[in-house]
């Protein structure tokens, strides 16, 4: 079977530059003090650490590192703020597609045979064909994060 991932490279290959993915923006739909709001961020961050701007609908506040991410939305957490963002990146499982096995392989051997390999699965979807709901000869895999895991695009099971 072929694996292929979905993620894109971080690293320019033009100018051999590491590009730093900032943490997602948070979106504060409440009604509340703009100047109270800024000040207790600064406190609880850095002051260059954040920015905050005035939207029709709220505040959106993006932070650049992750420790300032996680401060904010623990201290929102905290207020039971109604707020909205997205998923980290850091925090995103990689989605990797097994193409050319049969639709009624067991998800159980899939996850085993990942397994053996070092790899940690998230979740395993059997690909269904959208109008007729047959399935196809696709499974969608996630997998944990990890530093030390090298995802090979030409992997054979």
């Amino acid at each position: 079977m072929d694996i292929s991932t979905e993620q894109p490279p971080e690293i320019n290959s033009d100018t051999n530059i590491v590009k730093i993915n900032l943490p997602p923006s948070i979106f504060i739909e409440a009604q509340l003090n703009y100047n109270e709001l800024c000040l207790k961020l600064t406190e609880l961050t850095n002051a260059s650490s954040f920015n905050c701007k005035s939207t029709t609908k709220g505040v959106k506040i993006q932070t650049f590192s992750s420790d300032s991410y996680r401060s904010v939305i623990k201290y929102l957490k905290e207020e039971s703020a109604s707020f909205h963002t997205f998923q980290s990146k850091e925090n995103k499982p990689y989605r990797i597609v097994i193409r050319n096995l049969h639709p009624t392989t067991d998800l159980n051997y899939i996850s085993k045979e990942l397994s053996k390999l070092g790899f940690q699965v998230k979740n395993i979807t059997n690909v269904l064909y959208k109008s007729t709901k047959t399935p196809l000869t696709l499974f969608f895999v996630d997998l944990e994060q990890s530093r030390h895991i090298q995802i090979n695009t030409s992997l054979l099971l």
